[in-house]
């Protein structure tokens, strides 16, 4: 079992082909906690899209930018931390994908308790994502 709280930070280019490495970050965080493994592929899966939906809206995916990612665990909730120095973009507001709404921020709105995003005047979006945990979730492994 993993020593709480844990913090795990990365940084990937704006890019797609990076996603994995998100994926794998998060994963990495929550395996050997108390977390479930439904738990845990839901907010691998919650991120991987809050993660793309941040990409495409503020810059509309520019490998030479950069995305902060922070995940913190503790015995009661995760909290992800998204940042980047992209265009401000509202993460409520429908995005068109082919034709059709993209369903990306209600896959998040499911995942996720807490979904709060700021614009600071220095030009950063932060999106912080933050899911409460079961008082007594089985040990993912």
């Amino acid at each position: 079992m993993k020593t709480l709280p844990q913090k795990i930070q990365i940084t990937v280019p704006c890019s797609a082909d990076h996603l994995g490495r998100v994926r794998e970050a998060v994963r990495g965080a929550l395996l050997g906690s108390r977390v479930s493994c439904k738990t845990v592929r839901e907010i691998v899966a919650g991120v991987d899209e809050a993660v793309s939906e941040v990409m495409l809206r503020s810059y509309v995916v520019d490998v030479g930018r950069e995305l902060d990612l922070e995940i913190t665990l503790d015995d009661e909730r995760v909290q992800v931390s998204i940042r980047n120095d992209g265009a401000c973009f509202d993460p409520a507001a429908p995005v068109m994908k082919g034709g059709f709404p993209s369903l990306g921020i209600e896959l998040i709105r499911k995942v996720f308790d807490d979904i709060r995003h700021s614009y600071s005047e220095q030009g950063v979006n932060h999106l912080v994502l933050a899911r409460n945990l079961e008082a007594m979730e089985p040990i993912a492994s």
